[in-house]
Formats: C-alpha cells, structure tokens, sequence
C-alpha cells in the first residue's frame, strides 16, 4: 500500500490514524478485497474514506495540474467564521 511504500503519509492527529485503524479487509468468496468500516461514535471513518478517494482521484487524473494564486486567504482570520 501508499502508506507500507512511504508514498503517503498522514499527519499525527489521532482521529485521522484512528479512522485508517478501524478499516476491516476482506476478501469475497468471489477474491475481490472489500474494505468495511463499523459505524462507531463519531466515527465511520470518514477520514479514511476521504483519503482514498483522492489517492484514487489522482491516480486517474489527466492533463496538467495549474495552480491559481488569489492572494491571503478569506478565512484566515479570527472570527471570520
């Protein structure tokens, strides 16, 4: 996998491992592998879910990435939420 090969890494922030941990693999009578998570307390693993969407995402990307700079960031400040 990205994260046993060191291509991707996560942040130290205990939700984020916690989510990754509580993935479950298995493998269907047919061979395919299914990934499950159980629904817990404020957790379904959304983290993991999200991660590997993009892993996937940018693994089918096609043409070139541009990057736009708009100056400081709107929510950078306090109490702009």
């Amino acid at each position: 996998t990205l994260l046993e090969e060191r291509r991707l890494r996560l942040p130290c922030d205990e939700r984020i491992c916690n989510d990754f941990v509580s993935v479950e693999r298995t493998v269907t009578r047919t061979g395919h592998l299914q990934l499950s998570a159980p629904r817990r307390e404020g957790s379904h693993a959304d983290r993991f879910w999200a991660a590997a969407l993009a892993v996937r995402a940018a693994g089918d990307a096609r043409g070139t990435v541009e990057a736009l700079s708009v100056g400081p960031l709107a929510f950078a400040r306090r109490g702009t939420w």
